[in-house]
């Protein structure tokens, strides 16, 4: 695409939430304040989410976000 002269390229980035598994959750699951989680279930978390951001590298993504929960057990 060009513009005003220029070539330019649409960059695309992929965000994710980065939250454990959370089987527990939903409208008759455990309060989000009782919920509690291993450390195995981090550790997953982070382990996918190295798997997620090579593939997004792999296919050409620009960016790759993550969202912040600040105050939550599954954060």
């Amino acid at each position: 695409m060009r513009f005003n002269g220029q070539t330019l390229s649409l960059q695309l980035g992929a965000f994710f939430f980065c939250g454990v598994d959370m089987s527990d959750a939903g409208i008759n699951g455990t309060p989000p304040q009782d919920r509690r989680y291993r450390q195995a279930d981090f550790m997953k978390v982070y382990a996918d989410l190295e798997a997620y951001a090579k593939a997004a590298e792999r296919l050409g993504y620009a960016s790759f976000w993550l969202a912040e929960h600040h105050f939550q057990y599954e954060g």
